[in-house]
């Protein structure tokens, strides 16, 4: 109780009024009579008193989860052409470009996880020198890193993912 009021959270205008009242810590404030303080500053000081002594609840609310920036297409049979593949990369770019327009934000690296028959995985990854979210600017840059990749017996899964994503 030795804290000083300030602890409690209130506005500053409020901490100065309680300490020219000589109001000074929370164990001077619960000792005081509550009806004057309640006429003086409003419910709010004791709101805040009964909510750090514990007999009042406090509402906490956890941060909300920044948006996820990734998307995926299963494939019902397996593809093995880069120019199947590329298809399949633009179907979700687009659809990854319209979540980042919808947030305002912008793409500097992505990653397209290319899955194959076997379970194996292919990476291939974007590094960008700015922040974009056009299709049509990224998709060709996809080209090189696709025609690299060993797709096996065929590629059931395509996964792209902005891994990091800037305000635009």
């Amino acid at each position: 109780f030795r804290s000083p009021v300030a602890a409690l959270r209130l506005e500053p205008d409020t901490v100065t009024a309680l300490e020219r009242l000589g109001l000074r810590t929370i164990a001077d404030l619960a000792a005081t009579p509550r009806a004057p303080l309640t006429r003086r500053f409003g419910p709010g000081v004791l709101l805040r008193l009964d909510q750090a002594l514990g007999t009042r609840p406090e509402q906490i609310a956890p941060e909300t989860e920044p948006p996820h920036y990734g998307v995926r297409l299963t494939l019902p049979e397996p593809i093995g052409l880069v120019d199947d593949v590329m298809a399949g990369t633009a179907r979700l770019v687009e659809r990854l470009c319209a979540r980042l327009m919808e947030n305002a934000a912008g793409t500097r690296a992505l990653g397209l996880t290319l899955r194959r028959v076997d379970q194996a995985c292919q990476q291939v990854e974007l590094r960008l020198a700015s922040a974009m979210r056009d299709p049509a600017r990224i998709l060709p840059l996809f080209e090189r890193g696709v025609g690299t990749v060993d797709a096996g017996f065929g590629i059931d899964q395509l996964r792209l993912q902005a891994t990091v994503v800037e305000p635009l």
